[in-house]
């Protein structure tokens, strides 16, 4: 006990001299929303602690530009190119060992007090220990462990959850983007519940606000127009499962005038666009892409309709939320129902139910003042996301870290 004390003393005492180093780790920033969170943290953390450091490889370059200060974010070349070139090596265990080499050699280069891992926690911990550096690691969890490792099933699951679990004991503390996520790590990683913490993410509703208004110029959104607009944004990926929201929208139109916009890129948009036919729907739904700015779509929606499997919190619906759009949301594990504070912020369905969905977009459609409810209700909420309080409860957990892993 006095030998430990004394260390930590000691910990404090040279911090005190030169300030808390932290590095901000992110591998691979394209662009979305984890990567506007990543870029939000990154420049309040280092407005709190001056000497913070954001990480990752190979970032898009594009994305990089436009990261704003005080934010220093550097992006690093992924060594062991040749790597590349061994298809017999699956491509996830090629990047893992790319990623780790790159962690080592940047972490002995600065020499942080606290690791902050805004994703791959077990590289992390991994790369923290091989430097032999007795630096605090703190992992960022965004995804509930028992759906998001590996599709949740079969030997690849369990040995990618045994790695979590023995990375993530080593950790000084887990935060959770979520109280869902949090739950979900407690019971199946098996951690002391006071080293799980639950923080959600940063979203700028002042920042936000002032792009929405930019102007949008398309004839769904014209003056005049009159036909509402259904908007979803994320990747078209399997979680979010936009096939059930362009099945519900199918419904919807049966009753309804209206329009579906989805913002977003993916692996999955040749079968959606497929579905899109089949139902005969070509007219009636746009998928653009990515788009830098979404949020004067989002904005100008009518309802804001979101259909993921599973999440860690949903970066989208706070940001629907801020641009004071009512919202549908699947009721997956987790985010949803704390965000939309158990449906009194808006409208819950289960997952994977078509008409469930189209009967609660129907509805907001017929019943402006439910809508209006629901944005009042979010919006009184809406602190709990700020740059502020969030900024404040990373800074107090960083800082225990700091202290108590010396």
């Amino acid at each position: 006990g006095c030998w430990r004390w004394c260390l930590a003393s000691a910990g404090r005492r040279r911090m005190d001299k030169r300030g808390l180093r932290l590095v901000l780790f992110y591998p691979f920033p394209r662009r979305g929303g984890i990567e506007r969170a990543f870029f939000n943290l990154s420049a309040e953390l280092t407005k709190r602690l001056p000497d913070t450091k954001g990480l990752t490889f190979d970032g898009d370059p594009y994305f990089l530009a436009h990261v704003r200060p005080p934010a220093r974010v550097e992006s690093a070349r992924l060594p062991l190119r040749w790597l590349e070139r061994a298809a017999i090596v699956p491509r996830d265990a090629r990047n893992g060992v790319r990623i780790l080499a790159a962690l080592v050699r940047n972490l002995r280069q600065a020499r942080p007090d606290v690791v902050l891992a805004f994703q791959f926690g077990v590289l992390a911990v991994a790369a923290n220990r091989l430097t032999g550096s007795r630096a605090a690691v703190v992992i960022r969890e965004s995804n509930t462990p028992s759906v998001a490792v590996a599709g949740g099933r079969g030997l690849v699951w369990r040995v990618k959850l045994g790695l979590k679990r023995m990375a993530y004991r080593r950790a000084a503390y887990v935060i959770a983007v979520s109280e869902g996520v949090r739950q979900d790590v407690l019971r199946r990683l098996g951690l002391p519940a006071a080293r799980v913490v639950t923080i959600y993410n940063i979203s700028d509703r002042e920042e936000i606000r002032r792009q929405a208004s930019e102007p949008v110029d398309h004839p769904w959104f014209a003056d005049g127009a009159g036909v509402p607009v259904i908007v979803s944004a994320g990747r078209l990926s399997h979680e979010k499962d936009h096939a059930t929201l362009i099945r519900a929208f199918a419904e919807v139109v049966k009753r309804h005038e209206a329009r579906l916009l989805i913002l977003g890129e993916g692996s999955r948009r040749g079968r959606l666009e497929a579905l899109v036919r089949e139902l005969g729907l070509e007219d009636r739904v746009w998928m653009p892409g990515f788009i830098e700015n979404p949020f004067p779509y989002v904005a100008r929606a009518s309802v804001f309709a979101f259909s993921s499997v599973y999440e860690g919190v949903g970066n989208a619906l706070i940001e629907a939320q801020m641009c004071g759009v009512p919202i549908v949301s699947t009721d997956c594990p987790s985010g949803p129902r704390e965000i939309l504070a158990d449906g009194a912020a808006g409208t819950l369905v289960p997952v994977g139910d078509a008409p469930a969905m189209a009967e609660a977009i129907a509805r907001y459609l017929r019943e402006p003042e439910l809508a209006r409810g629901h944005v009042a209700r979010a919006t009184a909420l809406l602190s709990r996301f700020s740059a502020q309080v969030v900024g404040e409860q990373y800074q107090s957990v960083v800082e225990r870290a700091a202290v108590e892993w010396r």
